[in-house]
């Protein structure tokens, strides 16, 4: 994953003006990017979060500062490892 950071280690298409875009579900990779913003190995990293169709239209833009925080948690947003804590409680 954290080749994804490096322009020499990864294909130059997967970067436009030093922005890589990823389409993903997976709290893992969201998770990766928080760390290496907390270890400033990435700048900006800015979230848009696809709610499922029942609870919104359009997408929720959620931000992080320095420590990887995010500016909020939407329902459904990284909730999955949770959900699965529950069924095995």
């Amino acid at each position: 994953m954290r080749d994804l950071f490096v322009k020499e280690k990864c294909h130059l298409d997967f970067f436009q003006d030093d922005t890589i875009f990823v389409i993903t579900n997976s709290e893992h990779i969201i998770n990766t990017f928080r760390i290496a913003k907390k270890e400033g190995d990435i700048g900006d990293l800015i979230i848009q979060f696809f709610p499922f169709p029942e609870h919104s239209s359009g997408f929720i833009e959620i931000k992080t500062n320095s420590n990887g925080e995010l500016s909020e948690y939407p329902i459904d947003f990284l909730d999955e490892w949770t959900n699965q804590l529950f069924k095995l409680l």
